[in-house]
């Protein structure tokens, strides 16, 4: 970026003007000052686009934590956008992962029990049903005996209707989301852009984990037969959830990093693991 001769010359502190500044000198001046300040936008914006956000020379005492954000799906790669990109002191986070993952896993583990509990709960009212039914087929049945058949039938209903809801909850209660609903304050925080980058710089010295999280619901086209052969199609969508617990230090500047679907951390034996994805 070079500025124009006339203000090149205002700039040097020339007492003469270069001759094609002779006519018009204001206009002139103007002219190249405005370009001057539209290159400076634009590298402005071009900083910017990469992650950074002056014209200073990035500070010895930080380091860049940089990489991009996405998921596959049958398609392939889909980048996600406006991801949370939550940074947090390693031992400070390591301590609350202790406390937090003894309660979550708990917690799982209660809900567990409330699952076996109700299924159990189930079978039960579903063998009086079958006794009272069996009963009604022998000679002597009374209306009594009708009127605890229907009971029953009402009992097993609701109880069905009661594991069904507690399974629905495990199956769709997943530890590290609930781990990532329960974080404190982080110390550095940003988000991915359009095209699911980030880029953020952090104090040497100490060490951090990136933590995110992101939401994704997928389509998928289906075609089904019926009991007559007639083929339908139907879209049918679900959703995943994805959460990134990933360590990062001074000594992995400049070393972008990719949170995929691949290295999404998960719960194993009450236990949180992840892996570190370099690009």
């Amino acid at each position: 970026m070079k500025p124009g001769p006339c203000l090149s010359a205002v700039l040097a502190g020339l007492a003469l003007l270069p001759t094609g500044c002779q006519n018009g000198p204001r206009a002139q001046l103007r002219r190249e000052l405005e370009q001057t300040r539209a290159e400076l936008a634009q590298v402005r914006a071009t900083l910017k686009d990469r992650g950074g956000d002056s014209l200073k020379a990035p500070d010895d005492s930080t380091f860049e934590v940089a990489g991009e954000v996405f998921v596959n799906d049958k398609t392939g790669p889909r980048v996600v956008g406006a991801a949370e990109i939550l940074v947090f002191e390693k031992e400070a986070f390591e301590t609350w992962l202790a406390q937090a993952s003894r309660k979550v896993v708990g917690e799982f583990k209660l809900l567990q029990t409330e699952v076996e509990a109700r299924k159990l709960a189930q079978e039960e009212t579903e063998k009086r049903v079958a006794l009272l039914a069996e009963k009604l087929n022998k000679p002597g049945s009374s209306p009594e005996d009708f009127d605890n058949l229907a009971r029953e039938r009402g009992k097993a209903s609701e109880a069905e209707d009661t594991y069904v809801e507690v399974s629905r909850r495990l199956d769709s209660r997943d530890q590290t989301n609930a781990l990532f609903g329960k974080l404190p304050l982080p110390a550095f925080r940003t988000e991915s852009d359009s095209k699911g980058r980030f880029s953020l710089r952090l104090p040497k010295g100490k060490s951090y984990v990136l933590v995110s999280h992101t939401t994704q619901q997928f389509s998928d086209n289906v075609r089904q037969a019926d009991n007559n052969n007639i083929v339908q199609s139907f879209v049918s969508w679900s959703t995943s959830d994805y959460t990134w617990f990933l360590p990062v230090a001074a000594k992995d500047g400049g070393k972008p990093i990719a949170l995929t679907s691949s290295n999404a951390a998960r719960f194993q034996d009450g236990k949180l693991t992840y892996t570190v994805n370099r690009r």
